[in-house]
């Protein structure tokens, strides 16, 4: 008898052949399902810190949660945006951001605590150092706020890069592939600014297989690292820092700051001073000399919500 040729394998789908170019994908419910979980466990500590940044509540909401691709990132992005890519041990670009010119506006005003009345705006020309380093602050926060959950393969390496901004998003690179987005709502109703993270969905897609696993694998090694690197940790040195008042001026002035400004203090300017260390302040002092030194006589701790904000316009 002759044998039977062997039937041959079955030509390779277009989607098995995208999902090879392109990223894992998932069941779309599912990947928006873990995403409004990724969101809610990032909003509590993102709300805390930006209350603490600017000494009053921050309106921060979850506005939406959808399947996206990641090149979304940068094609729907305006020419005033911020955008960085953060990487993990797992991926180079496991969590990007974007932060709308209106919401830097939004968050300019809150964090240097202009009054209530005093609208945002817009911003349509190149952010000053002050908004970038702003949107580099917010984009800090974020990290945080995700680290803060995620075990140490999925951590966020820190530093984030600074934020590309204006020209530099002609040379700002995303890889392509099927992603997950979170759109956060950042300020008052009346006007309100957006802010969106961007993830491949096979990020999220091996994180929820980790948790599935075992639930409580995040805390356990969130446990684990800071038993290990405590002692480390204390006995780092670190570089003190003393800052003095430069007064008050308007947001306006401000935002103006350039490279090489002199800044003039009165003959009054307050002898009171900030201790701080890796940009952390940590007590109030009072400024003086001894003999032909000068000195800082520790007064009290410094309110931790004056940190940051103390921290952007230093020189």
């Amino acid at each position: 008898m002759q044998e039977a040729a062997p039937s041959p394998s079955p030509a390779p789908s277009t989607a098995s052949i995208l999902e090879r170019l392109l990223g894992a994908t998932g069941d779309p419910e599912e990947v928006v399902r873990a995403g409004r979980s990724i969101a809610e466990r990032m909003l509590k500590p993102l709300r805390a810190s930006l209350e603490d940044a600017a000494s009053e509540a921050v309106p921060v909401e979850i506005e939406a949660v959808r399947v996206e691709r990641t090149t979304e990132l940068l094609t729907g992005a305006g020419p005033h945006d911020a955008l960085t890519v953060g990487s993990s041990s797992i991926s180079p670009d496991a969590l990007s951001i974007r932060l709308e010119a209106k919401a830097i506006a939004v968050l300019v005003n809150a964090l240097f605590g202009a009054e209530a009345d005093v609208g945002a705006g817009g911003i349509d020309r190149d952010l000053s150092p002050v908004e970038v380093e702003v949107a580099n602050l917010i984009c800090r926060l974020l990290a945080t706020a995700y680290n803060g959950f995620n075990g140490p393969s999925q951590r966020l390496r820190l530093p984030l890069p600074t934020v590309a901004s204006g020209e530099g998003l002609k040379e700002f690179a995303v890889r392509d592939g099927p992603g997950l987005r979170i759109d956060f709502a950042i300020g008052p109703d009346t006007e309100q600014g957006r802010i969106s993270l961007f993830m491949p969905q096979r990020i999220v897609l091996q994180r929820g297989e980790q948790e599935a696993a075992d639930p409580a694998l995040a805390e356990a090694q969130s446990a684990e690292w800071a038993a290990r690197f405590n002692e480390e940790v204390m006995r780092a040195r670190v570089t003190l820092q003393a800052t003095l008042s430069a007064g008050r001026m308007t947001l306006g002035q401000v935002a103006a700051f350039r490279r090489g400004q002199v800044i003039e203090l009165s003959r009054t300017a307050p002898t009171e001073t900030r201790l701080s260390a890796r940009n952390k302040q940590l007590f109030v002092c009072e400024f003086g000399r001894l003999d032909e030194n000068y000195t800082v006589r520790i007064r009290t701790p410094v309110a931790e919500s004056q940190d940051i904000i103390d921290g952007l316009v230093s020189p």
